[in-house]
């Protein structure tokens, strides 16, 4: 999936605020944008379960959901079970951390929070000693 810049629905910023996940940025509530993968969009089915999300039923790497943060506070999951993403909505996450504030605990995100698709301008080429050189494409993309 594209890698999104996306802003929460109020109804989930003040909780991400309070336990310092946000910073200071142009959303509504005042916060910056998250940084996500997309990892279903309307049609897919993504079910959650204990051992984290699957979609058209390919498990996700690090998705399943913690009991607590990385400061010990608790975490509430969304509920287990099958869903069927509706349009108008998409489900986010990370491939890289199982330490992320994504969809494995509040579900599906309306689409209207898109802000932009990230394009790497330059990354490391970690097979040949580190060396770091512009990405292939950094144009933008209309899609997600």
């Amino acid at each position: 999936g594209s890698v999104v810049m996306w802003c929460l629905p109020r109804s989930l910023v003040a909780e991400a605020k309070r336990r310092g996940y946000l910073g200071g940025g142009s959303c509504p509530g005042g916060v910056e944008p998250i940084l996500k993968e997309v990892a279903a969009v309307p049609g897919d089915t993504v079910v959650v379960d204990p051992a984290g999300l699957a979609v058209n039923g390919r498990r996700l790497a690090h998705s399943r959901p913690l009991g607590r943060d990385s400061r010990g506070r608790p975490l509430t999951s969304v509920a287990r079970g099958r869903y069927v993403v509706r349009p108008g909505e998409a489900w986010l996450w990370s491939p890289h951390t199982a330490h992320s504030f994504d969809s494995r605990y509040y579900g599906a995100l309306p689409v209207a929070g898109l802000v932009g698709v990230a394009r790497p301008l330059w990354t490391r080429d970690l097979p040949s000693r580190g060396v770091a050189r512009p990405a292939a494409s950094a144009a933008p993309s209309g899609g997600m």
